[in-house]
Protein backbone atom coordinates (compact mmCIF):
# COMPACT_ATOMS: atom_id res chain seq x y z
CA UNK A 1 0.00 0.00 0.00
CA UNK A 2 2.97 2.47 0.80
CA UNK A 3 4.26 1.76 -2.92
CA UNK A 4 0.99 2.38 -4.28
CA UNK A 5 1.28 5.30 -2.41
CA UNK A 6 4.51 6.61 -2.96
CA UNK A 7 6.32 4.15 -5.38
CA UNK A 8 6.48 6.87 -8.38
CA UNK A 9 10.38 7.15 -6.79
CA UNK A 10 12.07 4.48 -6.04
CA UNK A 11 16.09 4.51 -4.05
CA UNK A 12 18.14 1.41 -4.53
CA UNK A 13 20.70 1.31 -2.19
CA UNK A 14 23.49 -1.06 -2.89
CA UNK A 15 26.62 -0.15 -0.43
CA UNK A 16 24.91 -1.65 2.36
CA UNK A 17 26.93 -5.46 3.84
CA UNK A 18 25.88 -6.60 6.86
CA UNK A 19 25.61 -10.30 8.47
CA UNK A 20 27.94 -12.96 9.17
CA UNK A 21 27.95 -14.19 5.56
CA UNK A 22 29.44 -10.97 3.82
CA UNK A 23 26.09 -10.99 2.08
CA UNK A 24 25.20 -7.20 0.47
CA UNK A 25 21.85 -6.08 1.78
CA UNK A 26 20.07 -4.01 -0.57
CA UNK A 27 17.14 -1.61 0.49
CA UNK A 28 14.18 -0.41 -1.85
CA UNK A 29 13.00 2.64 -0.38
CA UNK A 30 10.97 6.02 -1.11
CA UNK A 31 10.05 8.74 0.26
CA UNK A 32 6.03 9.40 1.89
CA UNK A 33 4.41 12.13 1.79
CA UNK A 34 5.70 13.75 5.38
CA UNK A 35 9.38 13.57 3.39
CA UNK A 36 10.39 10.71 5.64
CA UNK A 37 12.32 7.23 4.40
CA UNK A 38 9.65 4.61 3.70
CA UNK A 39 11.21 1.33 2.86
CA UNK A 40 9.38 -0.97 0.65
CA UNK A 41 11.30 -4.11 0.93
CA UNK A 42 14.86 -5.15 0.82
CA UNK A 43 16.91 -8.01 -0.42
CA UNK A 44 19.70 -10.47 0.84
CA UNK A 45 21.81 -11.18 -2.20
CA UNK A 46 24.16 -13.55 -3.00
CA UNK A 47 26.51 -11.22 -4.92
CA UNK A 48 26.61 -7.53 -6.65
CA UNK A 49 26.20 -8.68 -10.64
CA UNK A 50 24.03 -6.95 -12.89
CA UNK A 51 21.67 -10.38 -13.01
CA UNK A 52 21.36 -10.51 -9.55
CA UNK A 53 19.76 -6.78 -9.19
CA UNK A 54 17.88 -7.20 -12.16
CA UNK A 55 15.90 -10.34 -10.50
CA UNK A 56 15.67 -7.82 -7.36
CA UNK A 57 13.47 -5.14 -9.47
CA UNK A 58 11.70 -7.12 -11.70
CA UNK A 59 10.40 -9.42 -8.08
CA UNK A 60 9.41 -6.12 -6.39
CA UNK A 61 7.35 -5.36 -9.93
CA UNK A 62 5.69 -8.33 -10.05
CA UNK A 63 5.17 -8.03 -5.70
CA UNK A 64 3.79 -4.50 -6.78
CA UNK A 65 1.32 -5.78 -9.70
CA UNK A 66 3.25 -3.97 -11.89
CA UNK A 67 3.66 -1.11 -10.82
CA UNK A 68 6.54 0.85 -12.42
CA UNK A 69 8.30 3.74 -10.81
CA UNK A 70 8.91 7.25 -12.54
CA UNK A 71 12.61 7.12 -11.82
CA UNK A 72 14.98 5.14 -9.91
CA UNK A 73 18.05 6.13 -7.81
CA UNK A 74 21.12 4.25 -6.96
CA UNK A 75 24.53 5.39 -5.47
CA UNK A 76 27.17 6.88 -7.71
CA UNK A 77 30.67 8.25 -7.02
CA UNK A 78 30.69 10.74 -4.50
CA UNK A 79 33.11 12.90 -5.54
CA UNK A 80 30.84 13.83 -8.53
CA UNK A 81 28.23 14.84 -6.35
CA UNK A 82 28.85 18.43 -6.24
CA UNK A 83 28.67 19.02 -9.72
CA UNK A 84 25.74 16.91 -10.79
CA UNK A 85 23.85 18.69 -8.07
CA UNK A 86 24.58 22.05 -9.60
CA UNK A 87 21.39 24.36 -10.24
CA UNK A 88 22.07 25.82 -13.89
CA UNK A 89 20.88 25.44 -17.65
CA UNK A 90 22.15 22.55 -20.24
CA UNK A 91 24.66 25.79 -21.78
CA UNK A 92 26.07 26.41 -18.54
CA UNK A 93 26.58 23.34 -17.59
CA UNK A 94 28.39 21.92 -20.78
CA UNK A 95 30.76 25.47 -20.67
CA UNK A 96 32.03 24.50 -16.90
CA UNK A 97 32.45 20.66 -17.89
CA UNK A 98 34.37 22.14 -20.27
CA UNK A 99 36.52 24.82 -18.73
CA UNK A 100 36.81 21.82 -15.93
CA UNK A 101 38.40 19.19 -18.93
CA UNK A 102 40.61 21.88 -20.12
CA UNK A 103 41.95 23.21 -16.70
CA UNK A 104 42.89 19.29 -15.36
CA UNK A 105 43.55 18.41 -19.02
CA UNK A 106 41.53 15.14 -18.60
CA UNK A 107 40.55 15.30 -22.54
CA UNK A 108 41.82 11.56 -22.97
CA UNK A 109 41.08 10.43 -19.63
CA UNK A 110 38.81 7.30 -20.19
CA UNK A 111 36.47 7.58 -17.17
CA UNK A 112 35.55 11.31 -17.60
CA UNK A 113 34.33 10.80 -21.31
CA UNK A 114 32.49 7.81 -19.99
CA UNK A 115 31.06 9.85 -17.45
CA UNK A 116 29.99 12.95 -19.53
CA UNK A 117 28.41 10.11 -22.08
CA UNK A 118 26.19 9.61 -19.51
CA UNK A 119 25.34 12.96 -18.08
CA UNK A 120 21.76 12.73 -18.91
CA UNK A 121 21.63 10.22 -15.98
CA UNK A 122 23.28 12.56 -13.51
CA UNK A 123 24.21 15.90 -14.12
CA UNK A 124 20.96 18.30 -12.19
CA UNK A 125 20.99 20.88 -15.69
CA UNK A 126 19.79 17.71 -17.83
CA UNK A 127 17.44 16.09 -15.16
CA UNK A 128 15.57 18.78 -14.76
CA UNK A 129 11.78 18.64 -15.05
CA UNK A 130 12.04 14.36 -14.07
CA UNK A 131 10.05 13.43 -10.77
CA UNK A 132 12.58 12.49 -7.95
CA UNK A 133 10.79 13.47 -4.94
CA UNK A 134 13.49 15.62 -3.50
CA UNK A 135 15.49 11.64 -4.01
CA UNK A 136 18.38 13.03 -6.06
CA UNK A 137 20.56 10.76 -4.82
CA UNK A 138 21.23 7.72 -1.85
CA UNK A 139 22.48 9.89 1.01
CA UNK A 140 19.28 10.06 2.60
CA UNK A 141 19.27 6.49 2.76
CA UNK A 142 22.57 6.04 3.78
CA UNK A 143 21.18 7.86 6.76
CA UNK A 144 19.13 4.36 7.39
CA UNK A 145 22.41 2.39 7.21
CA UNK A 146 23.30 3.93 10.36
CA UNK A 147 19.77 3.38 11.92
CA UNK A 148 20.17 -0.37 10.57
CA UNK A 149 23.68 -0.43 12.26
CA UNK A 150 21.60 -0.11 15.68
CA UNK A 151 19.76 -4.13 14.98
CA UNK A 152 21.95 -5.52 12.50
CA UNK A 153 25.45 -6.37 13.53
CA UNK A 154 28.07 -7.67 11.52
CA UNK A 155 28.25 -10.99 13.22
CA UNK A 156 24.26 -12.19 13.00
CA UNK A 157 23.22 -14.80 11.91
CA UNK A 158 20.73 -15.65 9.03
CA UNK A 159 17.75 -17.04 11.31
CA UNK A 160 19.04 -13.47 14.18
CA UNK A 161 19.11 -11.45 10.73
CA UNK A 162 15.51 -11.67 9.85
CA UNK A 163 14.17 -11.21 13.40
CA UNK A 164 16.26 -8.14 13.84
CA UNK A 165 15.32 -6.27 10.49
CA UNK A 166 11.42 -6.69 11.95
CA UNK A 167 12.06 -4.95 14.85
CA UNK A 168 14.08 -2.49 13.04
CA UNK A 169 10.93 -1.51 10.54
CA UNK A 170 8.76 -1.89 13.50
CA UNK A 171 10.73 1.04 15.32
CA UNK A 172 10.56 3.00 12.03
CA UNK A 173 6.39 2.63 11.92
CA UNK A 174 6.13 3.93 15.42
CA UNK A 175 7.70 7.16 14.50
CA UNK A 176 5.11 7.51 11.27
CA UNK A 177 1.41 7.86 13.58
CA UNK A 178 3.26 10.97 15.73
CA UNK A 179 3.85 12.44 12.87
CA UNK A 180 1.07 12.35 11.57
CA UNK A 181 -0.92 12.79 14.55
CA UNK A 182 0.96 16.52 14.58
CA UNK A 183 -0.17 16.96 11.13
CA UNK A 184 -3.93 16.94 11.91
CA UNK A 185 -4.43 17.82 15.46
CA UNK A 186 -2.19 21.24 15.10
CA UNK A 187 -2.12 24.33 12.92
CA UNK A 188 0.73 26.08 12.13
CA UNK A 189 1.25 29.75 12.62
CA UNK A 190 0.73 31.86 9.80
CA UNK A 191 3.72 33.78 8.91
CA UNK A 192 3.82 35.42 5.49
CA UNK A 193 1.83 38.47 3.86
CA UNK A 194 -0.24 36.02 1.29
CA UNK A 195 -2.19 34.20 4.24
CA UNK A 196 -5.29 32.99 1.72
CA UNK A 197 -2.22 30.80 -0.25
CA UNK A 198 -0.32 30.20 3.06
CA UNK A 199 -3.55 28.81 4.90
CA UNK A 200 -4.83 26.54 2.02
CA UNK A 201 -1.79 25.07 1.80
CA UNK A 202 -1.37 24.53 5.89
CA UNK A 203 -4.94 22.63 5.25
CA UNK A 204 -3.55 20.88 2.34
CA UNK A 205 -0.09 19.28 2.68
CA UNK A 206 1.54 17.76 5.14
CA UNK A 207 3.04 19.45 7.86
CA UNK A 208 6.94 19.01 6.70
CA UNK A 209 5.84 19.70 3.07
CA UNK A 210 3.88 23.29 4.26
CA UNK A 211 6.90 24.09 5.36
CA UNK A 212 8.94 23.83 2.27
CA UNK A 213 6.20 25.60 0.42
CA UNK A 214 6.14 28.29 2.83
CA UNK A 215 10.03 29.30 1.95
CA UNK A 216 9.10 29.18 -1.63
CA UNK A 217 6.43 32.11 -0.50
CA UNK A 218 9.22 33.95 1.45
CA UNK A 219 11.38 33.71 -1.95
CA UNK A 220 8.67 35.36 -3.68
CA UNK A 221 9.43 38.82 -2.24
CA UNK A 222 12.80 38.63 -4.21
CA UNK A 223 10.96 38.62 -7.60
CA UNK A 224 10.12 41.21 -9.25
CA UNK A 225 7.83 41.13 -13.00
CA UNK A 226 10.10 42.41 -15.61
CA UNK A 227 7.26 41.43 -19.03
CA UNK A 228 3.38 40.59 -18.94
CA UNK A 229 2.20 39.42 -22.43
CA UNK A 230 -1.39 38.87 -23.11
CA UNK A 231 -2.38 35.97 -25.49
CA UNK A 232 -5.61 34.88 -26.69
CA UNK A 233 -5.47 31.82 -24.44
CA UNK A 234 -2.32 32.67 -22.02
CA UNK A 235 -0.72 35.05 -20.31
CA UNK A 236 3.21 34.87 -19.91
CA UNK A 237 5.25 36.35 -17.04
CA UNK A 238 9.09 37.03 -17.14
CA UNK A 239 10.57 37.70 -13.49
CA UNK A 240 13.35 39.12 -12.21
CA UNK A 241 15.67 38.29 -9.24
CA UNK A 242 16.36 41.46 -6.75
CA UNK A 243 20.56 41.47 -7.15
CA UNK A 244 20.90 38.79 -9.99
CA UNK A 245 19.78 40.64 -13.18
CA UNK A 246 21.58 37.75 -15.40
CA UNK A 247 18.58 35.33 -13.89
CA UNK A 248 15.21 35.69 -15.81
CA UNK A 249 12.28 33.15 -15.53
CA UNK A 250 9.10 32.65 -18.01
CA UNK A 251 5.92 31.47 -16.47
CA UNK A 252 2.80 30.70 -18.90
CA UNK A 253 -0.58 30.99 -16.68
CA UNK A 254 -3.91 29.24 -18.76
CA UNK A 255 -6.63 30.90 -17.61
CA UNK A 256 -8.69 27.99 -19.29
CA UNK A 257 -8.27 25.17 -16.56
CA UNK A 258 -6.18 27.46 -14.43
CA UNK A 259 -2.85 25.71 -14.95
CA UNK A 260 0.80 27.33 -14.11
CA UNK A 261 4.02 26.11 -15.86
CA UNK A 262 7.16 27.44 -15.05
CA UNK A 263 10.50 26.83 -17.26
CA UNK A 264 12.23 26.09 -13.64
CA UNK A 265 10.38 22.99 -13.61
CA UNK A 266 10.72 22.25 -10.03
CA UNK A 267 6.87 21.49 -9.04
CA UNK A 268 7.85 18.42 -12.36
CA UNK A 269 10.71 17.45 -10.59
CA UNK A 270 9.71 17.52 -7.01
CA UNK A 271 5.62 18.35 -6.78
CA UNK A 272 5.38 21.77 -5.16
CA UNK A 273 4.80 25.11 -6.66
CA UNK A 274 7.88 27.13 -7.02
CA UNK A 275 8.11 31.04 -5.86
CA UNK A 276 7.83 31.70 -9.33
CA UNK A 277 4.24 30.56 -9.89
CA UNK A 278 3.39 31.96 -6.47
CA UNK A 279 3.95 35.57 -7.63
CA UNK A 280 1.68 34.28 -10.54
CA UNK A 281 -0.89 33.06 -7.81
CA UNK A 282 -0.55 36.49 -6.43
CA UNK A 283 -0.92 38.58 -9.70
CA UNK A 284 -3.68 36.56 -10.99
CA UNK A 285 -5.40 37.41 -7.24
CA UNK A 286 -5.80 33.52 -6.56
CA UNK A 287 -7.13 33.11 -3.24
CA UNK A 288 -5.72 28.66 -3.32
CA UNK A 289 -3.92 26.69 -4.85
CA UNK A 290 -4.79 25.67 -8.33
CA UNK A 291 -5.81 21.81 -8.54
CA UNK A 292 -3.18 21.06 -11.35
CA UNK A 293 -0.56 23.45 -9.21
CA UNK A 294 -0.91 20.33 -6.14
CA UNK A 295 0.34 16.37 -6.42
CA UNK A 296 -1.53 14.28 -3.86
CA UNK A 297 1.41 12.47 -3.09
CA UNK A 298 2.45 14.82 -0.86
CA UNK A 299 -0.80 15.68 0.56
CA UNK A 300 -2.77 14.50 3.82
CA UNK A 301 -4.52 12.40 2.19
CA UNK A 302 -1.30 10.79 -0.31
CA UNK A 303 -3.00 6.88 1.12
CA UNK A 304 -6.58 7.62 0.30
CA UNK A 305 -7.94 5.86 -2.35
CA UNK A 306 -5.68 2.97 -2.88
CA UNK A 307 -6.92 -0.81 -1.84
CA UNK A 308 -5.30 -2.85 0.00
CA UNK A 309 -3.23 -5.80 -2.28
CA UNK A 310 -4.87 -9.10 -2.46
CA UNK A 311 -3.30 -11.55 -0.16
CA UNK A 312 -5.24 -14.79 -1.81
CA UNK A 313 -2.40 -16.44 -3.79
CA UNK A 314 0.06 -15.78 -0.73
CA UNK A 315 0.77 -18.42 2.30
CA UNK A 316 -0.98 -18.66 5.39
CA UNK A 317 1.51 -17.44 7.44
CA UNK A 318 2.50 -14.48 4.98
CA UNK A 319 -0.86 -13.48 5.21
CA UNK A 320 -1.49 -13.54 9.51
CA UNK A 321 2.37 -11.72 9.24
CA UNK A 322 0.54 -8.97 7.21
CA UNK A 323 -2.49 -9.04 9.00
CA UNK A 324 -0.80 -8.68 12.27
CA UNK A 325 1.13 -5.61 10.99
CA UNK A 326 -1.80 -4.10 9.88
CA UNK A 327 -3.60 -3.89 13.02
CA UNK A 328 -0.48 -3.27 15.23
CA UNK A 329 -0.17 -0.37 13.14
CA UNK A 330 -3.72 0.73 13.50
CA UNK A 331 -4.04 0.07 17.16
CA UNK A 332 -0.85 1.92 18.09
CA UNK A 333 -2.50 4.58 16.75
CA UNK A 334 -5.39 4.59 18.74
CA UNK A 335 -3.15 3.82 21.79
CA UNK A 336 -1.27 7.30 21.13
CA UNK A 337 -4.57 9.69 21.22
CA UNK A 338 -6.19 7.22 23.59
CA UNK A 339 -3.18 7.85 26.02
CA UNK A 340 -3.81 11.71 26.42
CA UNK A 341 -6.71 11.29 28.93
CA UNK A 342 -7.89 9.41 31.83
CA UNK A 343 -11.37 8.75 30.87
CA UNK A 344 -10.13 7.78 26.78
CA UNK A 345 -7.60 5.30 28.37
CA UNK A 346 -10.04 3.56 30.68
CA UNK A 347 -12.36 2.95 27.75
CA UNK A 348 -9.79 2.27 25.17
CA UNK A 349 -8.45 -0.56 27.64
CA UNK A 350 -11.99 -2.04 28.50
CA UNK A 351 -12.71 -2.21 24.61
CA UNK A 352 -9.29 -4.08 24.27
CA UNK A 353 -10.07 -5.92 26.80
CA UNK A 354 -13.65 -7.34 25.24
CA UNK A 355 -12.21 -7.05 21.84
CA UNK A 356 -9.24 -9.53 23.08
CA UNK A 357 -11.56 -12.29 24.59
CA UNK A 358 -13.74 -11.93 21.65
CA UNK A 359 -11.23 -13.01 18.98
CA UNK A 360 -9.64 -15.56 21.91
CA UNK A 361 -13.06 -17.37 21.82
CA UNK A 362 -13.06 -17.07 17.61
CA UNK A 363 -9.81 -18.69 17.52
CA UNK A 364 -10.62 -21.43 19.40
CA UNK A 365 -13.73 -22.32 17.72
CA UNK A 366 -11.38 -22.33 14.92
CA UNK A 367 -8.78 -24.56 16.21
CA UNK A 368 -10.97 -27.30 17.57
CA UNK A 369 -12.55 -26.99 14.18
CA UNK A 370 -9.64 -27.79 12.44
CA UNK A 371 -8.67 -30.37 15.01
CA UNK A 372 -11.74 -32.15 14.47
CA UNK A 373 -11.14 -32.17 10.42
CA UNK A 374 -7.40 -33.00 10.37
CA UNK A 375 -5.91 -29.68 9.69
CA UNK A 376 -2.26 -29.91 10.72
CA UNK A 377 -1.77 -25.99 9.76
CA UNK A 378 -3.20 -24.54 13.14
CA UNK A 379 -0.04 -24.10 15.14
CA UNK A 380 -0.80 -21.02 17.42
CA UNK A 381 2.18 -18.79 16.58
CA UNK A 382 3.13 -15.32 16.50
CA UNK A 383 4.27 -14.39 13.32
CA UNK A 384 8.17 -14.41 12.53
CA UNK A 385 10.49 -16.99 12.59
CA UNK A 386 10.26 -19.58 14.90
CA UNK A 387 12.41 -22.19 16.46
CA UNK A 388 13.77 -24.63 14.38
CA UNK A 389 13.01 -28.49 14.99
CA UNK A 390 14.63 -30.46 18.15
CA UNK A 391 16.54 -33.39 16.54
CA UNK A 392 17.33 -36.50 17.93
CA UNK A 393 21.01 -36.41 19.61
CA UNK A 394 23.16 -38.96 19.15
CA UNK A 395 24.14 -39.87 22.94
CA UNK A 396 21.71 -41.36 25.08
CA UNK A 397 18.49 -39.50 26.52
CA UNK A 398 19.16 -38.01 29.70
CA UNK A 399 18.10 -40.24 32.84
CA UNK A 400 18.61 -43.66 31.28
CA UNK A 401 21.78 -45.99 31.51
CA UNK A 402 23.81 -46.85 28.45
CA UNK A 403 22.42 -50.49 29.24
CA UNK A 404 18.91 -49.76 29.28
CA UNK A 405 18.33 -50.00 32.71
CA UNK A 406 16.33 -48.01 34.97
CA UNK A 407 18.95 -45.96 37.75
CA UNK A 408 20.03 -47.16 40.58
CA UNK A 409 17.14 -45.91 43.40
CA UNK A 410 18.74 -43.16 46.01
CA UNK A 411 19.68 -44.86 49.58
CA UNK A 412 20.15 -43.00 52.90
CA UNK A 413 24.37 -42.61 53.54
CA UNK A 414 24.32 -43.88 56.97
CA UNK A 415 22.17 -47.20 57.09
CA UNK A 416 21.81 -47.37 53.19
CA UNK A 417 17.98 -48.04 53.44
CA UNK A 418 16.26 -46.67 50.02
CA UNK A 419 12.61 -45.64 52.06
CA UNK A 420 15.03 -42.32 53.58
CA UNK A 421 17.92 -40.23 53.26
CA UNK A 422 21.29 -39.33 55.37
CA UNK A 423 19.00 -36.26 56.41
CA UNK A 424 16.39 -38.10 57.86
CA UNK A 425 17.51 -41.19 59.23
CA UNK A 426 16.82 -41.95 62.84
CA UNK A 427 19.41 -44.03 63.67
CA UNK A 428 22.12 -41.60 62.83
CA UNK A 429 20.34 -38.75 65.06
CA UNK A 430 20.22 -41.59 68.09
CA UNK A 431 23.89 -42.08 67.61
CA UNK A 432 24.84 -37.80 67.47
CA UNK A 433 23.25 -37.73 70.49
CA UNK A 434 25.88 -39.90 72.23
CA UNK A 435 28.66 -37.40 72.70
CA UNK A 436 32.23 -38.40 74.54
CA UNK A 437 31.33 -41.69 73.04
CA UNK A 438 33.86 -43.72 70.74
CA UNK A 439 30.70 -44.55 68.94
CA UNK A 440 31.13 -40.79 67.43
CA UNK A 441 34.19 -41.70 65.70
CA UNK A 442 32.55 -44.60 64.16
CA UNK A 443 29.30 -42.87 63.15
CA UNK A 444 31.89 -40.32 61.65
CA UNK A 445 34.00 -43.35 59.66
CA UNK A 446 30.65 -44.69 58.39
CA UNK A 447 28.64 -42.02 57.60
CA UNK A 448 31.38 -40.33 55.85
CA UNK A 449 33.29 -43.09 54.03
CA UNK A 450 30.43 -46.01 53.72
CA UNK A 451 28.55 -44.59 50.88
CA UNK A 452 32.22 -45.08 48.84
CA UNK A 453 33.35 -48.27 50.20
CA UNK A 454 30.54 -50.11 47.05
CA UNK A 455 32.81 -48.56 44.83
CA UNK A 456 35.86 -50.28 46.04
CA UNK A 457 36.43 -53.63 44.52
CA UNK A 458 38.26 -56.66 46.16
CA UNK A 459 42.11 -56.80 45.08
CA UNK A 460 43.29 -59.37 43.20
CA UNK A 461 46.38 -60.89 43.56
CA UNK A 462 47.93 -59.12 40.46
CA UNK A 463 46.93 -55.91 42.71
CA UNK A 464 48.09 -57.37 46.05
Amino acid sequence: MDYAAFGDVLVFDTTYRTNQYKKPFVILAGVSNHFMIIIFGCALLLDETMKTYTWVLETLIEAVDGQRPISVVTNGDRAMRQLMLKKCKIVEFDNAWARMVKQYKLENNNWVLEIHRKRDKWAEAYLRGHMFAGMRSTQRIEGMNAYFNMFLEQKVRLYEFVAQYDRALARMRVNEPETESKTENSFPVLTTPLRSLEKHAAELFTRKIFSLFRREINKEGKLFVMERVELEDRGTYRFGEYKAPTSTWTVEYFRADITIKCCYLKFESFGIPCCHMVTVMKSEQLMCIPPSCVLKRWTRRARSGYEQPSLTQISGTLTQTARFGILSSCFSEMSYYASHADNDFEEAREMAFQMTLKMKKRWAMRTEYNIAVGDKNIAPKLCGVGDPNVVKTKGNPRGTSSMGKPPKPRRCGYCRSIEHTKRRCKKLASTSRREGSDSDIETFMNTELEPHMEDIDEPTNSQV
